[in-house]
């Protein structure tokens, strides 16, 4: 969600607000600096990790996140962040991945797991 509003800093105070003392938001956006996203900058299909690619528009994203980014955007609402990762290592695209077989998805999500800044997907948890 976070990667598809013009208010982001909004939207996450809002949140704030509404969190018991001890509650917790999960949330997850796309990665700037996925495997797939170097991969295309390596192939020339992109320039900039952090340029809206027409995908991005077309799927409706105002921002690109890396790590760095989330959790400042989370600091700068006010949470406190408990844990930043990755959720799958994804060297294609998914159109490209459709096909894959599910012990191969396995095994990319487990190694995503050791490399969290090459994940297509970014976890935070924060309160």
């Amino acid at each position: 969600v976070l990667e598809h509003l013009n208010s982001r800093q909004t939207f996450l105070k809002k949140i704030k607000k509404m969190l018991s003392k001890s509650g917790l938001v999960v949330m997850t956006v796309p990665n700037a600096l996925g495997l797939h996203k170097r991969i295309g900058e390596k192939m020339g299909i992109i320039k900039n990790f952090y340029e809206l690619t027409k995908d991005d528009i077309s799927k409706g994203h105002k921002t690109i996140y890396d790590a760095d980014r989330l959790k400042s955007e989370f600091l700068n609402a006010g949470f406190k962040v408990e844990y930043i990762g990755g959720i799958m290592l994804k060297p294609l695209s998914s159109r490209q991945m459709e096909k894959f077989d599910p012990k191969l998805i396995d095994a990319l999500y487990q190694i995503g797991q050791e490399l969290p800044s090459y994940c297509s997907s970014l976890i935070i948890v924060a309160k």
